[in-house]
């Protein structure tokens, strides 16, 4: 009865309450940093304000809620750049920086939700390959659909994209090596295989990244 009381005094107020947001059972205490946001140059000094630095969070299955404020100072447009054919699924990209010290590109919802992708492509979000995208929870993939909605949780610590039925997915992550300009990347070590679309391991996961040999596959499909 008192929690009823402080929410109805709270919507007097013009406040409004969320026991998502407060629930310390769901809310893992990661924040959304507004500054990261490019916005226009109007809604720009709004952000330079430490009050409102802070414009949402994220929950337990690693799905951050920007708050209703925040996405309507996004530009009317913000849903029509279609760079990765995010457009066709109702969704954008945008990189996010959290208050933990992570962040990077992700796919934002028009509600406010957002799954953060840690590894960019080609400084975007990853294209959907056989209708699902990755994001990790925890240090470990998961593969999600258009809706944001989880389709599969792994054990993996890496997970590349859909390619002609395949996705390769390591065990332990290999490492990330730079040329000597620090430009362009590419995976180095681990212990790696190869999955199929029912998430089923086709190629054992017990090769270093750059060795593991795929299976031969029809096209993805986006």
């Amino acid at each position: 009865m008192r929690n009823l009381r402080i929410i109805a005094a709270i919507a007097l107020l013009g406040g409004s309450f969320s026991i998502t947001a407060c629930n310390p059972k769901i809310d893992k205490g990661v924040r959304v940093d507004c500054s990261a946001f490019a916005f226009t140059t109007e809604t720009d000094a709004f952000w330079t304000d430490e009050a409102h630095r802070t414009c949402g969070y994220q929950d337990a299955e690693g799905m951050l809620h920007i708050s209703s404020e925040t996405m309507k100072l996004f530009p009317s447009n913000f849903f029509e750049y279609d760079y990765g054919g995010w457009g066709q699924k109702g969704l954008s990209c945008q990189s996010l920086r959290l208050s933990d010290g992570t962040g990077g590109f992700s796919y934002i919802a028009p509600d406010g939700r957002a799954r953060i992708f840690d590894y960019p492509y080609d400084n975007h979000c990853q294209p959907f390959r056989n209708g699902v995208a990755i994001s990790y929870v925890d240090g470990k993939a998961i593969f999600f659909d258009k809706n944001l909605e989880v389709v599969k949780s792994t054990p993996y610590a890496l997970a590349d994209s859909f390619y002609k039925d395949f996705a390769r997915v390591c065990s332990v992550s290999p490492e990330k090596k730079y040329d000597i300009h620090g430009e362009h990347s590419r995976w180095v070590g681990g212990t790696c295989g190869y999955i199929d679309t029912d998430f089923k391991v086709v190629v054992p996961i017990e090769t270093p990244y750059e060795e593991t040999e795929r299976l031969a596959g029809s096209k993805y499909v986006d």
